[in-house]
């Protein structure tokens, strides 16, 4: 019997934006509000470079009382970037969360950026599933 895998592809949203790496942070928290995103991507010679989070802000910026509209986003930014694939199961993809200490991960393709993974996603599609099994067990009678 085939064992069936729910892959990242399944489950990830779309990327984030770019911006790029001399961006300030105050520019870069204003188009992530406007389009909605807690994080945005950085490429640096057309190669994933970093990723710039609401954590990174809060606590590399907000935290130490910096000046958000003089810091450059490669000063803060995470780099390297811990990605995945569109094909690695979503099982692989949560030992990630719990042993890197990430929330979210972008998922890369042939060097570019194509989706985004993050622990809200993984939520969602755990509560799904917790759905699922329990209208099963219902028409089941189990």
């Amino acid at each position: 019997m085939m064992e069936e895998k729910i892959l990242v592809e399944e489950v990830m949203i779309s990327p984030p934006d770019a911006v790029e790496p001399g961006t300030t942070v105050l520019e870069a928290v204003r188009k992530m509000v406007e389009r909605g995103k807690s994080c945005s991507i950085i490429y640096r010679d057309g190669k994933l470079w970093g990723i710039l989070t609401d954590r990174d802000i809060i606590t590399k910026v907000v935290a130490k009382g910096l000046d958000p509209s003089t810091v450059r986003v490669e000063d803060v930014a995470t780099s390297p970037v811990i990605t995945v694939t569109p094909d690695t199961p979503v099982l692989e993809a949560i030992k990630v969360f719990t042993e890197r200490r990430v929330r979210k991960i972008p998922v890369v393709r042939e060097g570019r950026v194509v989706g985004l993974l993050t622990e809200h996603d993984v939520m969602r599609l755990m509560r799904v599933i917790m759905e699922t099994n329990e209208e099963l067990r219902r028409i089941l009678g189990i």
